[in-house]
C-alpha cells in the first residue's frame, strides 16, 4: 500500500490576500525543528529533510509580485493512520507571503491510493525571525529579519502549517474455503484494486462501490459471499465503502460440496451440523464428500426464538436436513422473544368519546391500558360520543385517523376529545309527561315523536323544550313544519307570548346561553270540521345560527276522534 501525503495547492489569483508566510531556499522547502508555539505538534517524518513546494504567484516586499513556477507541494505524512503533523519552511531574504484568491485559504487534499479521506488544515504559525533584535513592522505586522539567521549566508525566517488525516475506510477480503481462487477489483479512481491472490486489503475514498469479482481455480468451484448481502449466487459482488467491510469469498474443491449458513433477525442464536463442520457464528461454512447427509441444529439463545429457515432449508423447526448433492445456502432467523409492554391511552378535553384497539386489548372506555407482546403493531381507532368531536392524537401519534404503533417499549397514547361548540337539542312532551329526545343530531325528528288524540273542539298541549348542549352561546331559531292543517288550528307560546306567527314563519329566534333552553307551549285544538281519525303531523325543528348544519327536530302528532 502506498505511503500517504498531501497535496496543497490554491486556486488562480486575481486579487492578493496574504493567507500564511512560508520560507523559501533556493525553490527547495527544508524541514527544521517545530518552534516553542508549536511543541505539541508532530513534526512531518519521512526519509527526506526536504520537500518541494511550487506556487503560481507570491508576494515579496509591499510593492511588486514575484513569479514562483509551479502550484503544489507534496508533503510525506508518514504511516496510515497519522493525526497529523507540522510543516516547517525557512525562506532568506525577509518575508514572502503565499496568497490564494479572493480570500480563498490554501486547500489540502490526499493523493490518490494514499489511504486517506481527508487532510485539513489545523494551525498556521505566522513567521518567527530566530535572531534576536532582527524584526522589524512592515505591512499588517508582518515580521521581516535582517540578520542572525543566514540560510545560505543570507538572513531568513521560519512558518509553519500543520495537518489533521481522517484514514479511509478499508475493504477486506477473505477466503475461508477448503477450494482456492482470487478476487479481484478495477482500479477505481486511481486507487489501487484488489487482487487477492496477494493484495486482498485495500482502502477507499468513503462511499465508493466496489466490485468484486471471484474467478475459481482448477479443480474448485466458487460457491457464493459471505457478509455481503444481495451477492448470493453471483460471482460478481457490489460494496459501497460507508465503513470499513470485510468480505469473504467462498471456494470449495471439487469432489466436495461446500454448506455456507448465515445468521438473521433482530434475534441471537447459534447454527451447529453433523458431521462437525458448521459451528456458526464462527465457522458458518464447511466442506463436506458428494452426496453425505449433513442435519443443522438451530438453537437459540436464552433471550431469543427461532422463527424460520431460508434459502435450501425451509420450515419452522429448529433442525434441518440436507444432501449434499450440490453446494447448499442456508439462513437461520432468529428473534427476541416477546415481552409484556403497556400501551396507555389517556383522554383530554371537554367532550367524550372512547378508544379501541386492534388486537383487541385497549376499550376506552373502561380499559384504558393494556399490556401486549413487544414488536406487536396495534392500531388504534377513536371515536367520539354523542354532542363531541375528536381533537387528534398526542404522543407516538398525530392527526384525528387511526394509531398505529409497534411496541418496543411502553407507550403512551393521548387522545383528545371536545364539544361540539353549537348544539341545538330539541325535546318534546305531551302537557308535561315524559319528553322524546335523544340528545342527538335527528333533523327528520325520526324517534322523538308525541302523539295525542282530541275530540272536535277540544285541544290537546305539548311542550316543546330546545337546550343549548354546545360549548359557546348560541341563538337558535324554531320553525314549524306541516301538512295541510285543514280542520286543526296550532298555536305557540313563550311564556304568555303568541309566537305562532313567527314560529310559522320560521323567524322566530332565541339567544341561549351554554346549557340554557327555551320552552315553547304547543297548543293543538280539533276543529268541528275535522274528520275523524285524521291526524295532522307537525315537524318542529331548532337551527343553530351560529352553525346552521347544527339541527335537531322532534315530531308531534294529533288525531280527531270522537
Amino acid at each position: 500500500m502506498n505511503l500517504p501525503s498531501v497535496v496543497l495547492f490554491r486556486p488562480a489569483r486575481s486579487r492578493i490576500s496574504a493567507l500564511v508566510v512560508l520560507i523559501l531556499v533556493s525553490g527547495m522547502m527544508t524541514l527544521v525543528a517545530p518552534s516553542a508555539s508549536a511543541a505539541v505538534e508532530t513534526p512531518c517524518t519521512s526519509g527526506s529533510s526536504s520537500y518541494t513546494m511550487t506556487a503560481n504567484k507570491v508576494v515579496s516586499g509591499l510593492l511588486f509580485d514575484q513569479n514562483w513556477p509551479g502550484s503544489s507541494v507534496t508533503v510525506d505524512v508518514g504511516p496510515v493512520g497519522s493525526t497529523g503533523c507540522l510543516v516547517k519552511i525557512t525562506r532568506p531574504s525577509g518575508w514572502i507571503g503565499l496568497v490564494g484568491t479572493l480570500g480563498n485559504a490554501w486547500k489540502v487534499e490526499p493523493n490518490p491510493g494514499s489511504g486517506l479521506q481527508s487532510a485539513t488544515i489545523g494551525k498556521v504559525y505566522l513567521p518567527n525571525c530566530t535572531a534576536p533584535g532582527a524584526v522589524s513592522n512592515v505591512e499588517a505586522n508582518r515580521p521581516s529579519c535582517s540578520a542572525s539567521l543566514l540560510v545560505n549566508g543570507v538572513a531568513a525566517s521560519t512558518a509553519g502549517i500543520d495537518f489533521t488525516f481522517t484514514k479511509n475506510p478499508v475493504l477486506t477480503v477473505t477466503k475461508p474455503g477448503l477450494g482456492s481462487g482470487t478476487v479481484s477489483s478495477t482500479i477505481i479512481n486511481q486507487v489501487q484494486g484488489i487482487n487477492c491472490g496477494t493484495n486482498c486489503l485495500q482502502q477507499y475514498p468513503v462511499d465508493t462501490k466496489v466490485t468484486l469479482t471471484a474467478v475459481a481455480s482448477l479443480g474448485s468451484t466458487f460457491d457464493g459471499w459471505v457478509n455481503a448481502p444481495g451477492c448470493l449466487g453471483l460471482t460478481s459482488c457490489e460494496v459501497t465503502m460507508s465503513q470499513d467491510r470485510s468480505v469473504s469469498a467462498v471456494f470449495v474443491q471439487d469432489g466436495k460440496t461446500q454448506i455456507s449458513a448465515e445468521l438473521y433477525g433482530h434475534g441471537h442464536g447459534t447454527v451447529v451440523s453433523s458431521p462437525a463442520g458448521v459451528d456458526c457464528p464462527g465457522t458458518c461454512s464447511s466442506a463436506f464428500f458428494l452426496g453425505a447427509p449433513v442435519t443443522l441444529t438451530a438453537t437459540p439463545d436464552s433471550d431469543s426464538l427461532f422463527v424460520k429457515w431460508l434459502g435450501d432449508c425451509s420450515g419452522t423447526t429448529t433442525t434441518c436436513n440436507v444432501t449434499m448433492d450440490s453446494n447448499q445456502s442456508v439462513g437461520a432467523v432468529f428473534s427476541l422473544k416477546p415481552v409484556p409492554t403497556d400501551l396507555s391511552v389517556t383522554k383530554n378535553g371537554t367532550g367524550a368519546g372512547s378508544v379501541a384497539s386492534a388486537p383487541a386489548g385497549i376499550d376506552c372506555g373502561t380499559t384504558c391500558t393494556h399490556a401486549f407482546d413487544s414488536g406487536t403493531t396495534v392500531d388504534l381507532t377513536a371515536a367520539a360520543d354523542a354532542g363531541s368531536t375528536f381533537s387528534g392524537w398526542s404522543g407516538p401519534c398525530s392527526g384525528t385517523g387511526s394509531c398505529s404503533i409497534e411496541l418496543n417499549s411502553a407507550v403512551e397514547v393521548f387522545a383528545t376529545f371536545a364539544l361540539k361548540a353549537y348544539q341545538p337539542d330539541g325535546r318534546v312532551a305531551v302537557g308535561s309527561g315524559a319528553v322524546a329526545g335523544d340528545g342527538v343530531y335527528n333533523k327528520t325528528g325520526k324517534g322523538q315523536t308525541k302523539s295525542a288524540k282530541a275530540a272536535r273542539g277540544k285541544s290537546v298541549m305539548f311542550t316543546w323544550s330546545v337546550q343549548n348542549d354546545g360549548n359557546a352561546a348560541d341563538t337558535v331559531k324554531l320553525k314549524q313544519s306541516a301538512n295541510s292543517l285543514g280542520g286543526f288550528n296550532v298555536k305557540y307560546f313563550v311564556g304568555k307570548t303568541n309566537v305562532t306567527k313567527k314560529i310559522k314563519a320560521g323567524e322566530y329566534s332565541k339567544q341561549l346561553p351554554v346549557a340554557a333552553s327555551v320552552t315553547v307551549k304547543v297548543k293543538a285544538t280539533v276543529l268541528t270540521s275535522a274528520d275523524l281519525q285524521s291526524t295532522k303531523k307537525l315537524l318542529l325543528t331548532a337551527t343553530s345560527t351560529k352553525d346552521g348544519t347544527k339541527k335537531d327536530a322532534v315530531r308531534v302528532n294529533i288525531t280527531a276522534v270522537r
